[in-house]
């Protein structure tokens, strides 16, 4: 990301956060060093000032008076109006906000409630070590440090703050501390020139760093004094930072109700040089990195407490989706004593038939698929054997009910059986080999995206059984399964935190994750006599590969990054908030990317996964675009053999009133028809000519997206002239689509595909066609029509059509009226 300067600055105005440490060696001459507070030497926690306030409602004090944080927020914006009416400024005290939330406070509870706030900020706040490095540099080069803030604080509580979280030689080199609310001015009002004239401030060898341009920059620039912007994102990365912390309350409500708003990562990544609009490196140290960096130390949290329990506990990395994570969890601990290994679905159901129970709620999950063939290669059941089945099936009136009963066949099961046998123990080589081994009483954990966990589930009563192996999963995200009691099963996105309709929400939309976390080899199908995987032929294009394997390496970096930021004296979030800012993150990255994003994933597939080659596209703008054309928001339930599966990048594009929506349906819930969407319609009259015969019907033409309609005319058998009397209604319209189809696969997903495109064959009259669809109606006898006989069929038939109204007759007719012209 380039970063570029505010309106009214010129780019050598602006400093970035990694540059503010040599801050002073652009200004040699410089004998005072002033400086904002808060953002600048200060950073919060949290993501928004008030964020803080959220975690002082349990205190007993807060308690006794009634206030929780929404009260204290009010209360600052009473006492700011009093502080304007009585005394002409807005600048109040931490004792004039609590009085204006209770006056009659006695004197003890005001102390304890300014006490009670000003240690909930010494535990949001935290030094940036590039501010630290700044007055370390100031005191080396004897330039004396002022601190200037808006800041209701008054300057001994401020000065503890600053001590409190200061490295004490940092603290030392702050010479003074001036404060608006004790001036009486903001630095906005006038706060430099007072300050200059008072304390006979060097202004003219004087310079100033702050955040806020209208706050710091400008004022600081009027009163003659060098200023710098502190400028700690990117404009494009700043809107991804809100976009999550609005996406994070829309799925957690008790963000802003029970508890703030976690700043997350936005220090570490405001500390890096963010130079080029590198996408793939955008999407690497902002999004990639801060979600695997927090699942990694989720991971490391939930080993050690594991090994505090006495547990051997071993880690293995499911490939394809756990190399990532892998890469991660080594970047981030330095460990090693975690293993990448290939273990797929696939090879998991491969491995897991010991019965025909076993085989029973395998078919039960998958054979309502139909992807047969794919089901007897994992069975075990290839060559002749399952050649003869699929043969079987070829034309029978109940495929699904065939497949499991030659499946189930005694026989059959005991061939699946024994070969599965084989395949688990070709999988334990692998394993052991792998591992360094496995001994009874070993803790196993596989580490996998998530989500249901399938490859845990079918395997862990084989181990436990078979091996005396306990194996546990730890996930990205899970949902929450039955019989999951004793904790076998986990995720930093789970149900231990977070609202299980959260989750729900995210699961149909991983695809993405998966995609930017797997590694470019294929996926496990079979493993050799002696413990080799056997893989197959990756599907997805070098092109996807490539990008990947570069987001990766960003997303890498950021991991060292963010542990040298750390190392370096920045406050490490503790891993439950690091939770909060993975899925607000995570959130962002599903339902609202922005247009560089869109366009880097535009081409990106999955892979299935599940035995075949199929890959599927993430997502199509111009095909969803003319689906909801067609169908309205509803369209991502109707897609057939062209679906994709990440709707709410598709609708992104379309307007964030569409996103809002979906991703409230999904959160709460929701039910609506495609007919609650809008209660907008466009009447049209038809005419139906069979010989002598003229019937006519008043149809309503219900509204879908884009300006769009859809009318449905039903045909019957194809037998009658259809006429439609535009002319009444529109002046000028675009008719985008005219099919026609049975009636009764209107509502089916491959309606479309089913359909006959007429509009080739449509009669204009009174209409003139200026190409693209685009219709000029000349009255209100202007007609379109379908000749009878064109389609025809035994079934009842509709006329489907999708259409913009641009202009209506009415305008027409009163703009040519004679009394008009």
């Amino acid at each position: 990301m380039t970063m570029t300067a505010p309106a009214g600055l010129a780019p050598e105005d602006t400093l970035r956060v990694s540059d503010l440490g040599s801050a002073l060696d652009r200004f040699p001459r410089v004998k005072l060093l002033s400086l904002d507070c808060f953002d600048t030497i200060l950073w919060r926690k949290t993501a928004h000032p008030a964020d803080v306030f959220y975690d002082m409602q349990q205190q007993p004090a807060w308690k006794a008076v009634g206030l929780d944080a929404r009260l204290r927020i009010r209360a600052e914006m009473q006492a700011r109006s009093l502080a304007q009416l009585r005394r002409g400024s807005h600048e109040v005290t931490l004792e004039d906000i609590y009085r204006a939330a209770c006056d009659d406070l006695a004197p003890e509870m005001m102390k304890s409630l300014q006490e009670v706030e000003l240690q909930a900020e010494e535990q949001a706040c935290h030094a940036m070590p590039q501010a630290v490095a700044l007055l370390r540099a100031a005191a080396a080069r004897g330039v004396q440090v002022m601190v200037v803030s808006d800041t209701y604080l008054p300057e001994p509580l401020l000065r503890r703050l600053l001590a409190a979280c200061l490295p004490a030689d940092a603290y030392a080199a702050i010479h003074r501390v001036c404060v608006s609310c004790e001036y009486g001015k903001s630095k906005a009002d006038g706060l430099f020139p007072l300050l200059a004239s008072r304390l006979n401030l060097p202004v003219a060898r004087m310079l100033h760093v702050g955040d806020n341009p209208l706050a710091d920059v400008f004022p600081a620039r009027a009163a003659g004094i060098a200023c710098l912007h502190l400028q700690h994102l990117p404009e494009m990365l700043e809107s991804r930072r809100q976009f999550a912390a609005t996406a994070l309350r829309l799925l957690e409500p008790s963000i802003r109700s029970e508890r703030g708003a976690p700043a997350g990562y936005h220090p570490v990544i405001a500390g890096l040089a963010l130079d080029g609009d590198d996408a793939d490196r955008s999407i690497g140290i902002a999004t990639l990195g801060p979600l695997m960096h927090a699942f990694a130390s989720w991971l490391l949290a939930h080993r050690e407490a594991q090994q505090s329990l006495g547990k051997r506990v071993k880690l293995a990395f499911l490939l394809r989706d756990g190399y990532l994570p892998h890469a991660a969890y080594e970047a981030l601990s330095g460990q090693t004593d975690g293993r990448p290994v290939y273990i797929s679905r696939f090879a998991a159901f491969a491995a897991s038939f010991r019965d025909a129970g076993d085989i029973e709620r395998y078919l039960a999950l998958f054979a309502t698929s139909g992807e047969y063939a794919a089901m007897l290669k994992q069975l075990g059941l290839q060559g002749e054997e399952g050649d003869r089945i699929l043969e079987a099936l070829q034309g029978h009136p109940s495929p699904q009910t065939e497949f499991n009963r030659r499946v189930l066949h005694p026989r059959m099961v005991a061939k699946i059986t024994e070969r599965s046998a084989c395949y688990r123990a070709r999988l334990r080589k692998y394993l052991d080999r792998e591992l360094g081994g496995l001994e009874r009483g070993d803790t196993l954990a596989f580490v996998d995206l998530g989500y249901v966990g399938t490859a845990q589930r079918v395997l862990a009563p084989v181990m436990h059984e078979e091996w005396g192996v306990e194996l546990l999963g730890w996930y990205f995200m899970c949902t929450p399964q039955a019989g999951d009691a004793n904790g076998g099963r986990c995720g930093m996105i789970d149900a231990s935190k977070f609202d299980a309709r959260t989750i729900d929400t995210l699961l149909p939309f991983v695809s993405l994750l998966e995609n930017l976390c797997t590694t470019s080899t294929g996926s496990v199908i079979d493993y050799t006599e002696q413990g080799a995987p056997i893989l197959s032929q990756g599907a997805t294009t070098k092109r996807q590969t490539e990008r990947v394997r570069r987001i990766q390496e960003h997303a890498l970096d950021f991991i060292r990054q963010a542990e040298a930021h750390y190392e370096a004296g920045g406050a490490r979030p503790a891993v439950d908030s690091l939770r909060d800012a993975a899925l607000a993150e995570f959130s962002r990255m599903v339902f609202f990317p922005d247009r560089q994003e869109l366009a880097h994933y535009d081409q990106f597939a999955l892979e299935l996964n599940l035995g075949t080659d199929r890959v599927i596209r993430l997502h199509d703008t111009e095909r969803s675009l003319q689906e909801l054309r067609r169908h309205g928001i509803f369209y991502s339930s109707r897609q057939g053999e062209g679906s994709r599966i990440n709707t709410p990048h598709e609708l992104r594009h379309a307007g964030i009133e569409l996103t809002l929506a979906m991703m409230s349906t999904y959160r709460f819930g929701l039910a609506f028809s495609a007919r609650d969407w809008s209660f907008r319609e466009e009447p049209v009259s038809v005419l139906l000519l069979r010989g002598n015969e003229v019937g006519r019907l008043s149809l309503a033409a219900y509204a879908t997206y884009d300006g769009c309609y859809r009318l449905h005319v039903p045909i019957g058998e194809g037998d009658a002239d259809v006429g439609l009397l535009l002319g009444e209604r529109f002046r000028w319209l675009q008719l985008l689509e005219a099919r026609v189809l049975r009636a009764g696969e209107l509502h089916l997903q491959a309606e479309y595909d089913a359909s006959i495109d007429v509009r080739p064959y449509l009669l204009l009259d009174g209409i003139t066609d200026h190409g693209d669809g685009l219709l000029q109606c000349a009255s209100p006898t202007s007609l379109m029509m379908l000749p009878a006989g064109l389609v025809s069929g035994d079934d009842k038939m509709v006329l489907d059509l999708v259409l913009r109204p641009l202009s209506h007759g009415e305008s027409q007719l009163h703009a040519s009226h004679p009394e008009n012209a």
